[in-house]
């Protein structure tokens, strides 16, 4: 069985409202790092925003950040800022995916396709899948 990471975009789709999002996020019951919890919530403009992340998180399991990961992160980050333009909280995300042997789930997959060791799959192609079934 593949084990899921997803990322904001997924979560945020969801929220949104799309389908698709839901489906994947009800089929596959992804994991979330604790980077994703924290810009969902960055995200929230009202407590009505506030609750619907909680929603969303009570059913994903979450990864805390360890010290493998923080270190991990750092070398991406150091690695990858000046040639691929990526950000720190990124590299977090990836780093957890990799640290677990997790299928990293985004939309933007130009964030991450670079990174060696990191599978990484655009979710709204699982998730059709998942309804094509």
């Amino acid at each position: 069985m593949i084990n899921y990471l997803v990322d904001t975009s997924v979560c945020v789709a969801h929220i949104r409202g799309d389908n698709l999002a839901f489906q994947f996020l009800k089929q596959f019951s992804p994991s979330l790092s604790a980077v994703t919890h924290a810009e969902l919530i960055q995200g929230c403009e009202n407590n009505r925003d506030l609750r619907a992340v909680h929603a969303i998180l009570r059913d994903l399991h979450e990864f805390s950040f360890t010290e493998t990961i923080t270190k991990q992160a750092l070398s991406l980050f150091e690695k990858y800022r000046l040639s691929h333009g990526i950000q720190f909280f990124d590299t977090l995300i990836a780093a957890t995916a990799r640290e677990y042997e997790l299928t990293l789930v985004t939309h933007n997959i130009k964030h991450f396709s670079f990174i060696p060791g990191l599978t990484v799959r655009v979710w709204a192609e699982l998730a059709s899948e998942v309804v094509k079934k």
